[in-house]
């Protein structure tokens, strides 16, 4: 059976850490996906 992650974020922007989570993830299942969506509650800079 394939093992699959998902991965949510709102990361804005992405960061080291966040690339390092998703390697982490890669070597532990068969398939990762990556979930990225706006967070209605943060304010954003101009």
């Amino acid at each position: 059976m394939q093992q699959i992650a998902l991965f949510g974020t709102s990361a804005d922007p992405p960061t080291i850490g966040h690339q390092a989570i998703m390697e982490w993830l890669v070597g532990l299942y068969d398939q990762v996906a990556v979930w990225a969506a706006d967070n209605p509650f943060k304010t954003h800079r101009s």
